[in-house]
């Protein structure tokens, strides 16, 4: 007779399901074989469906959308995301020949992870045998991505017989800056350009562009926010980019390596350093633009997938910073005041590990809100992208009072509700005959006005404390 404890891996809670500010995410994953899984929009609802389509991998340096996997369905319960990888296991592959091996209880493991398992040929120690798949042995994949090649029943290899393999691995190393910012042609999108994909094959409009260990580059964060701009004609995105924490590696030298290199669109917010996990010793890095992702994309819901409240100040689960590699750096809160200032978000220990930071990458060049708050650009983005989507169907039929009444109130009275909930502070939408001359009008063009007041982020509170004499009266 015994009593027997058994414990199961913990359970992931159930990602809060979000219907706007969905990502699209430009990374790499491990995926040895589907290349129906290379430079297309996958929509992702949890962890589970991130490792059943991209695999899973702790080597977040190489599978940049493992990290995203980790950082928003794991620790941050958010979702779904557009995740697009760009490591094509056709390409970006080191070949390894004739690897010497020696069966031993009916198997042998290839020494590589990542190994593409159509590519293993298997011969004899001289050489002179190529052996058959199916026949003489069998292939598969561990869990950790090593290549097992099995014995088959009545094949041709002896149960501990040395043989000489030759197979592909996936080498990350190779996805370079031109895979991340990709291209169209032959009506064949890749990398950024697949943003452009979202929409007509998922229904999706992606509101938010990343690309974590890539969009330190100057080149990837430029062609982000070009491909943010203008998506499919009508819509447009907001990016999150980090900046280079091997070139930057202390907070002094952030603005000037931010101007430096142009890290300055109104249509972006960039992060600097890494937010970390230090346990026992062991470090494990993650983009800051993937910590503020998962905190938006929770706190959206709560006002009706408006993106009026800011990440900044907001808890989150890293217990350290530090510098790509692990090495730790320190961000307190004056530093991060001068980063904010300079438009740049970070991460602070105050009370607690929160994001630190409200202004878009513009800082402290424009003086306008709209391009100067984070959430203010967010909310033109945002709604924006509605007004066109909700008024698409009205492309095509007759200017008449009818048309413009119904765009007219219909909008006023979503305005109406986003006042009453304070998710703005008014607005108003209007048909002005200053705006629309006949010359448009017989054209087919009109044009509505939008004044509104997406609700300011607070920055500063200030207490006035006085010493009041009178109350000495008290002491009679």
């Amino acid at each position: 007779m015994s009593i027997q404890i058994n414990e199961i891996p913990t359970a992931i809670q159930a990602p809060v399901q979000t219907g706007s500010g969905i990502p699209v995410i430009i990374g790499t994953a491990p995926i040895t074989n589907g290349s129906g899984l290379v430079n297309e929009p996958i929509l992702v609802v949890s962890y589970a469906d991130a490792v059943s389509k991209f695999g899973h991998s702790e080597e977040f340096n190489g599978f940049t959308l493992c990290e995203a996997a980790e950082v928003l369905f794991k620790y941050g319960g958010v979702a779904p995301a557009i995740f697009v990888n760009v490591l094509d296991p056709a390409t970006h592959k080191t070949s390894v020949t004739n690897e010497s091996q020696t069966f031993a209880d009916g198997s042998v493991k290839a020494s590589l992870r990542y190994a593409i398992e159509s590519s293993a040929v298997v011969k004899s120690d001289d050489l002179n045998t190529t052996y058959v798949l199916d026949t003489d042995y069998t292939t598969a994949l561990d869990s950790d991505g090593y290549l097992i090649i099995s014995l088959k029943s009545g094949g041709a290899i002896g149960a501990t017989d040395a043989v000489k393999i030759t197979y592909d691995h996936l080498n990350p190393g190779a996805v370079t800056s031109s895979d991340i910012i990709g291209g169209a042609s032959a009506g064949t999108n890749t990398g950024l350009s697949v943003i452009n994909d979202c929409f007509p094959k998922l229904q999706v409009i992606p509101e938010k562009v990343l690309a974590p260990g890539f969009s330190h580059l100057t080149s990837v964060y430029g062609a982000m926010v070009a491909a943010a701009a203008n998506i499919n004609g009508m819509f447009r995105a907001y990016v999150l980019a980090d900046l280079d924490t091997t070139a930057v590696t202390d907070y002094t030298q952030v603005a000037a390596w931010k101007s430096a290199n142009s890290f300055t669109s109104e249509a972006s917010s960039v992060f600097w350093p890494k937010g970390c996990i230090n346990e026992g010793g062991a470090v494990k890095e993650y983009h800051l633009s993937l910590l503020s992702v998962a905190k938006s994309m929770a706190l959206d819901p709560s006002s009706g997938g408006a993106p009026n409240q800011s990440p900044s100040n907001k808890s989150t689960f890293i217990n350290s910073t530090c510098l790509k590699g692990g090495t730790p750096v320190t961000v307190d809160l004056q530093a991060a005041n001068m980063l904010q200032s300079n438009g740049v978000v970070t991460a602070i220990n105050f009370t607690g590990w929160r994001l630190w930071g409200v202004n878009t990458a513009a800082a402290p060049l424009s003086t306008d809100i709209k391009d100067l708050q984070a959430t203010a650009k967010l909310m033109f983005i945002w709604y924006g992208n509605r007004l066109a989507l909700d008024n698409f169907s009205n492309l095509g039929g007759s200017i008449n009072k009818r048309l413009i009444n119904t765009i007219v109130s219909s909008e006023n009275v979503r305005l109406s509700s986003l006042t009453a909930s304070e998710i703005i502070l008014g607005g108003k939408l209007s048909f002005l005959p200053d705006q629309n001359p006949s010359t448009d009008l017989v054209a087919g063009k009109i044009t509505f006005t939008l004044n509104w007041t997406p609700t300011p982020d607070v920055k500063n509170i200030t207490f006035t404390m006085e010493y009041d004499v009178s109350n000495l009266n008290n002491l009679f």
